[in-house]
């Protein structure tokens, strides 16, 4: 069996498989601008617009959506123009983003998913989700931070739901589909994740030769031994930069920081040669 593009893209299972927590904010309402399909923007504020503070996977399964368990295919939405004012529903089909305007700006897009299964065939999920919008480019990355959790130890990153997209295209893919990962199918990723940039980048066949050459390095054992080097060497340069940081909630973020870009590295070489190669 390969070694995983995860051993290095992430820590998935550094130990065995862990109990897994996703984070993020709860608000009531919050200010926010909606787009809709028609081309109108609307201001005001969205109603509980956020996934569950934290959920929890079984251990030894990852086999569920995610997507539904987080939220992230509701149809409705409680939005109001003022907060003194009423509230009215507003339907997922009618929204092509929304833009929540807290501390921190944060724009979610309507996707439409397709993933990629065992045998490297794409499957259309029938199914539309909201996204955070990560990094916009010739191909979007959008995706959710996950996190192990324990007692005593605090909270680490582990891995990012990840979905990648061009601008202008209907479909967007998963190129590591937790809701499909088992201990059967683990060889796989690699594959996957090279498939579903191939499917991304599919117009354009200079892009398709850099990820076919790419793809066939990860069945190098030389290869595979660089990119652990690279990870070695990443937890010592952080490490001696954490040391640096007195106050602990900004060596917390800064890890975090750090251990993202490092996770999303993989994709971002990937969108860059594309952005490098094709018009």
């Amino acid at each position: 069996m390969k070694k995983l593009l995860l051993l290095v893209m992430i820590f998935i299972w550094q130990n065995n498989f862990a109990q897994i927590y996703i984070y993020t904010a709860k608000k009531e309402f919050i200010p926010a601008e909606i787009k809709l399909t028609n081309g109108e923007i609307i201001s005001g504020y969205i109603k509980e617009f956020n996934v569950p503070n934290a959920i929890e996977l079984p251990e030894f399964s990852l086999n569920f959506n995610l997507e539904a368990e987080l939220r992230l295919d509701r149809t409705k939405f409680n939005f109001k123009k003022t907060l003194e004012g009423s509230s009215e529903k507003i339907d997922l089909n009618s929204i092509k983003s929304i833009t929540l305007k807290g501390e921190d700006t944060i724009t979610y897009e309507k996707l439409k998913l397709k993933t990629i299964n065992s045998k490297l065939e794409v499957v259309d999920l029938e199914r539309e989700i909201m996204a955070p919008l990560i990094k916009p480019g010739k191909i979007n990355i959008y995706g959710l931070k996950a996190y192990e959790c324990s007692s005593g130890y605090g909270c680490s990153l582990m891995w990012v739901l990840t979905y990648i997209k061009k601008p202008n295209d209907e479909f967007a893919y998963i190129p590591v589909d937790y809701n499909r990962l088992n201990i059967f199918n683990l060889g796989k990723i690699d594959d996957k994740f090279f498939r579903a940039f191939e499917e991304v980048g599919k117009d354009c066949p200079e892009f398709l030769n850099y990820t076919a050459d790419k793809k066939a390095k990860f069945s190098d054992k030389a290869y595979r031994k660089e990119l652990a080097a690279v990870r070695k060497q990443f937890d010592k340069d952080k490490k001696e930069k954490l040391k640096q940081i007195k106050s602990n909630r900004e060596r917390i973020k800064a890890e975090d920081d750090m251990e993202t870009q490092f996770y999303l590295k993989f994709y971002l070489d990937e969108i860059k040669e594309y952005s490098s190669r094709c018009e």
